[in-house]
């Protein structure tokens, strides 16, 4: 069973949270043999979260997978994460302050 874990510094409601269940949750599906299906999906707001001891707007995305998977697949995986999360948890906090 893959398990998702994201860590985010930013505050998220319930209908973010759900974009970012569906958008990672539903990629999921691009390594070999781990359907949406069998996926379980964490996600933390508000965090105390720093980088180079920095307190900024910070995001951890955790992925843990049974088996090897193709290195390509962790870098297509990684790069449509990255990007879902800075649209959804960045361009949409900016949008309310």
């Amino acid at each position: 069973m893959p398990m998702i874990e994201v860590t985010t510094s930013e505050k998220i409601n319930k209908e973010i949270a759900d974009k970012i269940k569906k958008g990672l949750g539903g990629n999921i599906s691009i390594f070999p043999g781990k359907p949406e299906s069998r996926v379980m999906v964490s996600i933390k707001d508000q965090a105390y979260m720093y980088f180079g001891g920095i307190e900024g707007p910070t995001a951890l995305i955790s992925v843990a997978l049974y088996l090897d998977q193709p290195e390509e697949t962790y870098t297509e995986y990684s790069k449509g994460a990255i990007y879902l999360l800075f649209l959804l948890i960045l361009l949409w906090n900016k949008s309310i302050k």
